[in-house]
């Protein structure tokens, strides 16, 4: 009903895809401090649709860049650990500044879900455990 906290009437008007790509790459953004040595400020993200598809883009926020967006393009398993473990410790029932939502997200923190994030984040960690063994 209309009694939903605003977080969960927001899925009402977002495609799943959506959810899930920008929750996780909120996620990743939270563990930047935790894999390297680069604030999560450093670094930032935005979802698109391009042709018939969803594309998430992470990138630095400093003029010339700053190599936060580089090291998670390089070690994106290393960092989904991370913020799957941030998120999982982290008390809140559906997301909250901590672990998920942003000050200055370019899409204004719309259609975030902590499981959503979750869900893609130990999928990315599984697959890696899989191709390693």
């Amino acid at each position: 009903g209309d009694d939903l906290p605003d977080c969960l009437n927001q899925l009402r008007i977002c495609a799943a895809d959506f959810v899930g790509l920008h929750s996780m790459e909120h996620q990743i953004v939270k563990a930047v401090p935790l894999v390297v040595l680069s604030s999560s400020l450093d670094v930032d993200t935005v979802v698109d649709r391009a042709a018939d598809k969803t594309v998430g883009y992470f990138f630095d926020t400093s003029s010339g860049g700053n190599g936060a967006a580089e090291a998670i393009f390089h070690q994106l398993p290393k960092f989904a650990a991370k913020a799957q473990a941030l998120a999982l410790e982290c008390d809140c029932e559906f997301g909250c500044p901590r672990c998920l939502t942003q000050h200055g997200c370019p899409q204004q923190n719309l259609g975030l879900h902590k499981d959503a994030g979750l869900f893609l984040l130990d999928a990315i960690s599984r697959g890696t455990e899989q191709a390693v063994n």
